[in-house]
């Protein structure tokens, strides 16, 4: 921007000390200026000043387009970068805030089954007659007992589940497999 202002001042102060080059001056002090020894004449040199000014107008129209490009264009890059600081601010604040949220459930979760695991565990030992080292290791086992029925349920269930899916695809791949043969036998016998 500051070159471009530099380079229509200059500009400006060439036109200012080349005016005696204008219309209203005397024709006889300027004699030889040109490198012919015949004074212009007032219509050539009005000629030539609109054409020197329609010139300057149109630079000056160039540059001030130019202008208006920068700065919309550092305008725009300013808009982008608030829109990029303001998505990445508010994706951090829904992390933390989700973070939060997982391991106030995490520990909700984990302080209920404790409760209910100690709930069983004072349960049992009343059952073995008030001894609770007894009652906490039948707790423990019989929670570790129901957490391997869990996985152990999940992993059967999981397998039956794969075993339908692949039982269903390679059904479809065989009947796709018989039609084609059945379509394509016909064509060969003709």
């Amino acid at each position: 921007m500051k070159i471009l202002d530099e380079f229509v001042a200059g500009f400006r102060n060439h036109a200012r000390t080349s005016s005696g080059r204008s219309p209203g001056n005397d024709f006889e002090s300027r004699h030889g200026e040109s490198g012919d020894d015949r004074p212009k004449v007032p219509a050539d040199e009005a000629e030539e000043h609109s054409a020197s000014a329609s010139s300057r107008g149109l630079i000056q129209i160039l540059f001030r387009f130019v202008e208006e490009i920068i700065g919309s264009a550092d305008s725009l890059i300013e808009v982008y970068s608030d829109r990029i600081k303001l998505s990445v601010r508010r994706t951090m604040v829904q992390a933390v805030v989700g973070a939060g949220a997982a391991v106030c459930a995490a520990v909700w979760l984990g302080a209920s089954a404790l409760a209910i695991v100690r709930g069983a565990c004072g349960g049992l030992a009343t059952l073995w007659g008030g001894r609770e080292w007894l009652g906490d290791l039948t707790g423990g086992v019989l929670a570790l007992a129901f957490a391997a029925g869990a996985v152990a349920l999940y992993l059967r269930l999981s397998s039956r589940r794969e075993l339908g899916r692949l039982r269903a695809k390679y059904e479809r791949i065989r009947n796709e497999h018989n039609h084609d043969q059945d379509t394509a036998s016909p064509a060969g016998d003709g």
